[in-house]
């Protein structure tokens, strides 16, 4: 069973709210005559949240809310949420939604990033974290390389594309809460449902039902948070389920990566030295897995090679995208398309076969990984 296959027929549905700008304030009007005019049984923002509206996967980066309070900085992030009977949901014209949006400068770029105020207080410049990793003296080691090869290389985000969009439904059993959803991490899940519900994690039970395609997007919290409120409040079962267009507007992404690489070898084709540069715009000035981005891919950006001379810098921009999250091997695929097509490089400048140069250079047992 599959996460919106599972949720019973007499559930109520939960639809997301969300600014159609990069970056805005907003106000609401009369959501009370809203909700009554057309039906609704709920209508949902950051006041109705009664723990925690935050959320994050890494201890020290929990700053995502689940609905933005005062402030959008994403185009498709939650501001609002409305619940009623799946026929009235399905059918109304949120056009009509009583926000008013007024639009901020936002910066959707790490180059951008700095022209904006910081979107954390405690994060200057709106850097979230650098990564660092330096073995032996490359600066040293580089002017005596026989070739120095060098280059420019950048990446977009990727969309995760998964078959099942973000689903899954709620239900309250007295004192707890049930939630089947289409996840990758349910006992994390667990945890941030009941930091946003303000309840013991005890009072929770997550239910994984066939993931339905994750790649790493559906390891942060989505769509539950909407549905857990709004079953919790009501105490009637709750499903949810992303368009597609939702999916791709709010989930997270693979980062955008700016990166300089130099890369020196001796003249029999043995690597000198290596020096990395890597920029990620991490989106949305929210962490999500940025921090393990930003230092997973200096610890892995000399690839499978021997390295004797070798530094790595990285740092993650927040900006005004939508979040940049996992995406199978946090960084890596990133940092390998600029070190391959150098050693490529490197092969042809010494009229080495490219295979040749991989086996001459590749790690062996005892081989000292910088």
């Amino acid at each position: 069973m599959f996460g919106d296959d599972a949720a019973p027929a007499d559930a109520l549905a939960v639809k997301v709210i969300r600014s159609p700008h990069h970056r805005a304030a907003f106000e609401f009007g009369d959501l009370e005559s809203y909700k009554c005019a057309n039906g609704l049984d709920l209508v949902l923002s950051a006041a109705d949240v009664p723990g925690e509206n935050c959320f994050g996967v890494i201890p020290g980066f929990e700053d995502q809310p689940m609905f933005a309070d005062g402030e959008a900085r994403f185009k498709g992030e939650a501001v609002a949420a409305i619940v009623g009977p799946v026929d009235i949901v399905k059918a109304l014209d949120l056009s009509a939604f009583p926000v008013t949006f007024t639009p901020l400068k936002a910066a959707l770029v790490p180059d951008e990033a700095t022209e904006i105020e910081d979107l954390h207080e405690s994060r200057a410049d709106n850097v979230m974290c650098r990564g660092f990793v330096k073995h032996g003296d490359p600066d040293a080691a580089m002017p005596g390389a026989a070739v120095i090869v060098e280059g420019h290389f950048s990446t977009g985000f990727v969309e995760h594309g998964y078959i099942e969009p973000e689903a899954g439904y709620a239900v309250r059993r007295g004192d707890r809460l049930e939630f089947h959803c289409c996840t990758q991490t349910p006992f994390m899940n667990r945890v941030g449902l009941s930091e946003f519900l303000g309840l013991s994690p005890d009072a929770i039970r997550v239910v994984p039902t066939a993931v339905g395609g994750g790649f790493g997007s559906k390891l942060d919290l989505t769509a539950q948070s909407y549905a857990a409120l709004a079953a919790w409040l009501m105490n009637r079962p709750v499903r949810i389920t992303y368009s597609r267009t939702e999916s791709i507007s709010s989930s997270t992404k693979r980062r955008p990566s700016d990166i300089t690489m130099k890369i020196g070898a001796a003249a029999d084709g043995s690597i000198v030295a290596v020096d990395f540069d890597g920029t990620f715009n991490t989106g949305a000035a929210y962490a999500s897995w940025g921090a393990t981005v930003a230092n997973c891919v200096p610890i892995h950006a000399f690839g499978p090679y021997c390295t004797p001379n070798y530094v790595a810098r990285s740092v993650g921009m927040h900006t005004n995208t939508p979040p940049a999250g996992a995406f199978r091997r946090f960084g890596v695929p990133q940092s390998t398309l600029a070190q391959e097509p150098l050693y490529d490089d490197l092969a042809r400048a010494f009229g080495m076969d490219r295979l040749e140069f991989c086996r001459k250079n590749a790690f062996r047992n005892g081989a000292i990984r910088p």
